[in-house]
């Protein structure tokens, strides 16, 4: 029997009650269990652990590699931790893979702006010429 759901449904559980360090711990029990993987993720970017985040990020794209929103979010903690470089570079290598991605082809012209990655797809606002 494999505790990991278990240990997801405890974590989810414990965000829901505002327990966020008790959540995090549960979603590390649960190992590479990819749904607690990607809300360690979410959770560490909440609070502002962005290397703890990419760490569960990037562990879930690996596991996961389809996601493209978990690509963004990678993007998100490279960038909030002053790696705005790493957080091209990860866009980059999946725009390679998939050249039509409307999301990723606006995260990366976002941070070729200097501005912060994004899960949605607003237009990306042009600097002004004069």
């Amino acid at each position: 029997l494999n505790p990991a759901p278990v240990y997801f449904a405890m974590a989810v559980a414990s965000e829901g009650m505002e327990q966020s360090r008790e959540a995090q711990v549960l979603y590390r029990r649960a190992g590479d269990y990819p749904p607690a993987l990607i809300n360690l993720g979410v959770l560490m970017l909440e609070r502002g652990g962005n290397d703890r985040a990419a760490e569960a990020l990037r562990r879930y794209i690996a596991r996961v590699p389809q996601d493209l929103s978990a690509v963004v979010l990678l993007s998100i903690a490279l960038y909030r931790g002053g790696k705005a470089e790493a957080a091209k570079g990860v866009l980059k290598k999946r725009l390679a893979q998939r050249p039509n991605s409307p999301l990723l082809k606006r995260n990366l012209e976002k941070l070729e702006l200097g501005e912060e990655p994004a899960l949605s797809l607003q237009p990306v606002a042009k600097p002004e010429s004069k």
